[in-house]
């Protein structure tokens, strides 16, 4: 399989803040959209880069949510705090494309 670099450039730079890198659930949802349309509006796979030095592609075996809650707040309305999304590691699926290690500025 060929992987190659899209021509027009990824939206990550502009929607990423520079300084901490953190990554929202937005910011994710816009760019897995543009993922999307760039492959016609067909689903894409999504897979996780780790270890630039030596890197790897790992699929993703699940999402959770994790949020603060006031155990002492007995209004269930209460909405939680500090809510977080962790990804899972699934299988390693091999060393990670040029493309995508380019891509990623590794």
């Amino acid at each position: 399989m060929l992987l190659k670099k899209l021509e027009v450039p990824s939206r990550r730079s502009d929607n990423i803040c520079i300084e901490n890198k953190d990554m929202t659930a937005t910011q994710l949802m816009e760019e897995l959209e543009y993922a999307i349309s760039r492959n016609g509006g067909d689903d894409v796979e999504v897979r996780m880069a780790q270890q630039p030095k030596w890197a790897f592609e790992y699929s993703i075996d699940q999402a959770v949510v994790v949020a603060e809650v006031d155990e002492d707040d007995e209004d269930v309305r209460t909405p939680p705090k500090n809510v977080t999304v962790y990804l899972s590691e699934g299988s390693q699926i091999g060393y990670l494309p040029q493309a995508a290690s380019d891509e990623l500025g590794w």
